[in-house]
């Protein structure tokens, strides 16, 4: 079984006998974050993807794709709260589509990603077999602290063992 995942998963998936594919843009490597989890709802478009996970998911317009991500992230902070019309941007037309298993982690206290933007992902998710929205309790948008990563790989785990 083979899973597309984020860095700071990787080693505990495959721990768990799962093979994971982990992709980083340019700009963004080793940082507090990635395009990683926007990118997986518009390929779930594209391939017949059975289960998804998504943490702490950002959204974009649809006209970043011909800017680079180091300028993206130069405003970073706001610009999640600057983005009008987002039911109709690409990763939203695309997850109302998706057909297969959705859970999203919600981290409680996120500096970055706003709560709405959080459940939009998972309430334009509407043909999902089985959906769920987790909260992880205190967590700020990194997880650095061991405790709640820990947390985070435990949901992700037990996510890709129910639904795979």
């Amino acid at each position: 079984m083979s899973i597309l995942a984020t860095w700071y998963v990787d080693k505990v998936l495959a721990g768990a006998g799962f093979v994971t594919l982990v992709f980083d843009f340019r700009g963004c490597g080793e940082s507090e974050g990635s395009f990683g989890g926007y990118h997986a709802a518009l390929v779930s478009e594209q391939r017949n993807v059975k289960s998804l996970m998504l943490v702490a998911p950002a959204i974009y317009k649809d006209g970043w794709w011909n800017i680079t991500p180091e300028s993206i992230e130069e405003t970073r902070r706001n610009i999640y709260r600057e983005i009008d019309n987002i039911d109709s941007t690409k990763v939203f037309k695309s997850l109302e589509k998706y057909g297969g298993n959705l859970l999203i982690i919600e981290h409680e206290h996120d500096e970055i990603i706003p709560k709405h933007i959080t459940h939009a992902y998972y309430d334009h998710t509407v043909h999902a077999i089985k959906r769920k929205l987790k909260v992880i309790k205190d967590a700020p948008h990194a997880l650095h602290d061991e405790k709640l990563r820990n947390e985070s790989n435990k949901l992700t785990i037990d996510w890709f063992i129910e639904t795979l």
